[in-house]
């Protein structure tokens, strides 16, 4: 399954965790899922063939570069360029329809998690910072005035979705210490048991 690297909760905090299998699974899956679903709805209302599989094509791009994002352990550094061709695929994808984008702006709610993950918090707020203000810029091009929901609305879920990237590391960080600490146990066990013999 795939695998997030960390870079900790803090800049301080020292290497890079992997999350557990399910956790690392049910992620990939709801971003799937978002995707599939945020897609679906974005294409549907583009008009023309070709601004329909022009939005197709960037969405499986978006994808595909989000699973190897996840799925190699290259560093912090790969998975940036990773998640800056994600955010030009989703301006991208913005720029495709000039009244309706919102269901492409989402995907920037599930960049917001990633780059938590990825990046830590204090480079993921900024990460995250950048998406609020593309999403707004998308907002006021496409709807004026009216686009100001969008952008309060933005601003409250992005950081939210940051946060839920938080716990996540947070859960990946406890979880491996925990095994640490366990293999630690049976090796001292392992240990006593060759003394008492």
């Amino acid at each position: 399954m795939s695998r997030v690297r960390l870079s900790g909760l803090d800049p301080a905090a020292a290497g890079p965790v992997a999350l557990d299998r399910r956790t690392a699974f049910a992620l990939d899956l709801s971003s799937w899922i978002a995707l599939i679903v945020m897609g679906a709805l974005g294409i549907s209302v583009l008009d023309g063939i070709g601004a329909r599989v022009t939005a197709a094509v960037l969405c499986l791009l978006f994808g595909v570069l989000d699973l190897t994002c996840n799925r190699t352990e290259p560093g912090a550094r790969f998975q940036g360029l990773m998640i800056a061709l994600q955010t030009a695929v989703v301006v991208s994808l913005l720029a495709l329809h000039p009244e309706f984008q919102d269901p492409f702006a989402f995907l920037f709610v599930v960049l917001s998690v990633r780059v938590v993950l990825v990046f830590g918090l204090k480079l993921g707020a900024w990460w995250i910072g950048l998406f609020w203000l593309l999403s707004s810029a998308a907002a006021i091009w496409t709807h004026g005035r009216d686009g100001v929901f969008s952008i309060v609305f933005n601003l409250g879920v992005y950081p939210l979705c940051g946060m839920v990237g938080f716990a996540l590391a947070a859960l990946g960080r406890s979880t491996a210490e925990r095994a640490r600490a366990l293999a630690e146990l049976r090796q001292a066990q392992d240990q006593l048991r060759r003394v008492a013999v």
